[in-house]
Order: C-alpha cells, then sequence, then structure tokens
C-alpha cells in the first residue's frame, strides 16, 4: 500500500505525546480521586461524630462505600470533561 510506511512512521511519532497526555490524565484522576475521598471521610466525621465508636469492620464498611462513591465521581467527572473538551 502506497504511504504505508509514512502513516505508520507519523503514528510512531505521535505516541510519546498520546502516552505522555494519557499518563497525565490518569495522574489528574488520581488527585481527584484522592481528594473526593477525603472530603467525604472528613464530612462523614465531622457531621457524625459517633463514627469514633464504630467497630473496625464498619469502619471498613464506610471506608468502601466512600471509596466507592469517590471513583464514581472521578470516573463520571473525567467523562465530562472529555466530553467538554470535544
Amino acid at each position: 500500500m502506497p504511504g504505508t510506511p509514512d502513516l505508520l512512521e507519523k503514528l510512531l511519532c505521535e505516541l510519546p505525546a498520546a502516552h505522555d497526555a494519557a499518563m497525565d490524565e490518569v495522574a489528574l484522576n488520581d488527585r481527584v480521586y484522592k481528594a473526593v475521598d477525603a472530603a467525604l471521610g472528613s464530612i462523614a466525621r465531622e457531621h457524625y461524630p459517633g463514627i469514633g465508636n464504630w467497630q473496625s469492620e464498619q469502619l471498613r464498611q464506610l471506608a468502601d462505600h466512600i471509596s466507592g462513591h469517590a471513583l464514581s465521581f472521578t470516573l463520571e467527572l473525567s467523562h465530562l470533561d472529555f466530553a467538554g473538551q470535544r
């Protein structure tokens, strides 16, 4: 096929930039996830001081729920950001 080596060379040249952009996106999502996870935990502790008396299994379940919500929020925000950039 005529032009195929040129196309492959072009794609190979673009690959490092695409990789860097993907890694930047992963790092951003990680920062957002950690911030949301921490904020939800802080809200729970602030508004429900009795949490300090919970059993470790209850605390683990709460942490799992908070983590799940933080992940869902982060993914949804990432998808909205992607759609907004189009």
